[in-house]
């Protein structure tokens, strides 16, 4: 315990405040020195850690910032923390200083008789104002080891430097950090878990102890890692599970990629897909190397473009569609031209839409439109042609271009090292695979009104809710369009993988209950376990056949009721 013998330092630079404000002190000097008496005083204490924890508190206090200067076995020199001179020019040039000179000094002595240390004052003036806002000095800023180790274990688990410093004082009401405070002891701890490592090491460090599978590629001419391919557990069992749809979006595409790098990612891809099922719908952009690498790697896949990369390609090379009163008009018959139900209906919509271009002057993004777009690759983002094979009504990658939104969420700003990227992304994947949980657990316990429709009896519980909800509201459009004359286009079957609208009609007329059997395997996987490789690809134009001949059975107002909806 500390034992006053003279007069309390308190009242002395309380009393040295208050003098601060006499009339011979100049305060309109443009140094704004301010020439500060303390009283002079002694004090004794049980410990050196006492005394410099008292002095600096009781400093605190009275808006002086004090630190240790120098600390030896039987003394300790304490001083104000703006004593001194800048010691190097270009650190005044550029960050400034705040040293001003200050001679306050105070001297902790140990007293060997009665083993206490005695405090004494040196120098008794201070040449500054008191400290007003805490939060401009770095010394009352300092984290102590305890909240150290609490913004290490919060920016382990993904937090940001903002959200760190909110935590911090909630859970220390006296802390004065601010956010670069947190942002340096981060660096601290990244650069001391690194140290001697360099980034690719950190990153093949961080991937193997949170189970990771991942392979490396080094180019054999410049011994450099070119290629990295990583998968977290959890998306590996994901990827078995849930193989039939693949959606590839090279989001930071610098078309420096070529087919071989594309081509080993693929094959590493396919690697994890031992005993299983492989993609059957793959749908990208139209990079050249990345086509030419699926069909190499994935020969039997139905191969599709992105609709909303087209888009944005057309939009790139003819920005002038896109500044003109004209571009709802091109939006609206470009969106119609994709969606064509049918080849007839796709030549009249190229008309409409060439039309419209000529008629604004803008022949030539008709040129392009059709040369790039519509002669070579129609078949594999038209309607007319992609609907007549699976794709599960997956037309772009958006779904891809969410998930990397997500991710950038949790990135706490543009420079990220590799590993803290892959940490960031494993977060993603875990919030990810919750919501996956949450949609197959519905789709297993979940009642809705239409499901105790008898024809939804052998579905329920066995298909995902989107599943029967997609065959009540064709179901419902059937009951709808009774006397319209339309023939069933059978595309929600050779499509989506559902049976098409005249075969629901004819199990409602007998009465029958939609077998298990008709729903493709991708709308029944309710579980994680991997995708059976004994699967096989429903022969759709036999059982087309057998449908038609048994609608032919039926009197002509049923066969007016037959109508399918895309």
């Amino acid at each position: 315990m500390s034992r006053p013998v003279t007069s309390n330092v308190v009242d002395g630079i309380q009393e040295a405040h208050d003098e601060g404000g006499d009339d011979d002190v100049d305060d309109d000097d443009d140094d704004g020195d301010r020439y500060i008496r303390e009283t002079t005083f002694s004090y004794y204490f049980d410990s050196v850690a006492e005394l410099v924890d008292w002095v600096k508190k009781t400093g605190r206090e009275h808006g002086c910032v004090i630190s240790v200067q120098r600390s030896r076995e039987r003394s300790v020199e304490l001083v104000c923390n703006r004593g001194g001179e800048p010691k190097l020019k270009a650190t005044m040039r550029h960050t400034g200083s705040i040293k001003r000179g200050c001679l306050f000094k105070l001297v902790g002595r140990y007293n060997a008789p009665g083993g206490s240390w005695k405090l004494e004052v040196v120098n008794e003036t201070h040449n500054h104002h008191h400290v007003l806002f805490e939060d401009g000095h770095p010394t009352l800023r300092k984290l102590t080891d305890e909240e150290i180790d609490m913004v290490a274990t919060l920016h382990r688990h993904g937090l940001r430097a903002a959200q760190i410093k909110s935590s911090i004082k909630k859970s220390f009401p006296g802390n004065k950090c601010i956010t670069r405070d947190i942002y340096n002891i981060v660096k601290l701890i990244d650069d001391q878990d690194k140290i001697g490592e360099t980034p690719m090491q950190v990153l093949e460090n961080f991937l193997q102890t949170h189970g990771f599978t991942f392979y490396t590629w080094e180019n054999p001419s410049t011994n450099r890692t070119e290629n990295v391919f990583f998968c977290h557990e959890k998306s590996h069992i994901m990827w078995r599970a849930f193989p039939d749809l693949l959606l590839i979006d090279t989001t930071y595409n610098t078309n420096m990629e070529q087919e071989c790098n594309f081509t080993w990612a693929l094959e590493r891809l396919k690697d994890m897909l031992v005993d299983c099922r492989e993609p059957r719908v793959i749908l990208t952009d139209k990079d050249q190397a990345l086509m030419k690498s699926c069909e190499t790697v994935f020969p039997n896949a139905i191969k599709n473009f992105c609709r909303w990369h087209i888009m944005q390609t057309i939009q790139r090379k003819h920005k002038s569609l896109f500044q003109t009163d004209i571009f709802e008009s091109f939006n609206y018959w470009w969106k119609v031209l994709y969606d064509s139900p049918t080849k007839a209906m796709f030549d009249y919509n190229c008309g409409q839409i060439e039309a419209m271009l000529a008629g604004h002057g803008r022949r030539e993004a008709w040129y392009y439109i059709r040369d790039n777009w519509l002669v070579p690759y129609k078949e594999k983002f038209v309607s007319c042609w992609i609907d007549d094979r699976l794709n599960f009504g997956e037309h772009t990658t958006n779904r891809v271009e969410g998930q990397h939104a997500n991710l950038k969420r949790y990135l706490p700003g543009p420079n990220n090292s590799l590993d803290s990227i892959v940490a960031f992304a494993l977060e993603v994947v875990n919030s990810q695979m919750e919501e996956i949980n949450a949609t197959l657990e519905n789709s297993r316990v979940r009642i809705k009104k239409y499901h105790k429709l008898t024809l939804f009896e052998k579905l329920h519980k066995w298909v995902l809710l989107f599943s029967i909800a997609k065959l009540d509201k064709e179901l419902t459009l059937l009951d709808t369009l009774q006397d319209t004359a339309v023939e069933c286009d059978h595309r929600l079957q050779t499509s989506w993988g559902f049976p098409c609208a005249c075969k629901i009609n004819w199990y409602t007329i007998h009465n029958i209950r939609i077998p298990l059997k008709d729903i493709d395997p991708f709308w029944r996987k309710l579980d994680f376990s991997p995708a059976s490789i004994r699967h096989e690809e429903p022969d759709y134009e036999a059982e087309l056949e057998d449908v038609k001949k048994q609608v032919l059975g039926l009197n002509n107002r049923i066969q007016k009721k037959v109508y399918s909806q895309r």
